[in-house]
């Protein structure tokens, strides 16, 4: 069974590509949102569906292309302890912010041996804003 490559840059097997597919809200550099609600789910709906024909025409050649949709993260930009955080809280099932570390374990899941039959997924890690 292949294994997959951590990514350029990284130590492993770079012969067995992994496709990474993101998608991020439009902002003005005074840094307020460009566009309302629609646009950001517009784009959401864009990436998963392509990741979903991505991962069958890739398929093939045991080459998985999924998506991650983090929740609320602490970061510099989105403190936990910021101007939006009670609302961010109240909108999720698990009352605060994830970690990084959280995140990233979702990515470490998806991208290993154990998920080597995951492909056209989508996880959601957001703390239970979409359940």
């Amino acid at each position: 069974m292949p294994r997959r490559s951590p990514g350029p840059g990284a130590e492993g097997d770079v012969d067995d590509p992994v496709q990474v597919v993101g998608g991020g809200a439009a902002r003005r550099p005074d840094g307020d949102a460009v566009g309302d609600h629609g646009d950001v789910a517009g784009q959401t709906g864009g990436v998963v569906g392509y990741s979903k024909g991505a991962a069958r025409d890739r398929a093939a050649r045991q080459i998985t292309v999924d998506v991650v949709q983090p929740g609320a993260v602490a970061t510099a930009m989105n403190p936990s302890t910021g101007e939006f955080a009670d609302a961010q809280h109240a909108a999720n099932a698990m009352g605060r912010h994830g970690r990084p570390e959280e995140i990233a374990a979702g990515i470490v899941f998806l991208t290993g041996p154990g998920a080597s039959f995951v492909t056209g997924a989508v996880l959601d890690i957001d703390g239970g804003y979409l359940a």
